[in-house]
């Protein structure tokens, strides 16, 4: 056996080891932020939806006139109108 073998990676060889993965890296993150956009609109989207049913359904639940019922909404049909 040999007592002045060499062992181990040299020094370019590691230089060049992570410029390939920053490469690799840097790669994977151009394909992946447009998916990141997508489902943060996506997210954003469904927030304006409840948030437009919410304001929907205290649209609806407030009385319009003298004639609406408790619920609000539309009138009572079995209500007596008072005529003056």
């Amino acid at each position: 056996m040999r007592a002045n073998a060499k062992t181990g990676f040299s020094l370019i060889s590691i230089i060049l080891s992570i410029v390939v993965m920053s490469f690799a890296l840097m790669t994977l993150s151009i394909l992946l932020f447009p998916r990141i956009q997508d489902s943060a609109q996506i997210i954003q989207s469904a927030k304006a939806a409840e948030l437009g049913a919410a304001i929907m359904d205290e649209i609806t639940g407030r009385s319009y006139d003298e004639n609406s019922g408790p619920n609000g909404g539309l009138p009572e049909c079995n209500r007596p109108r008072s005529f003056p």
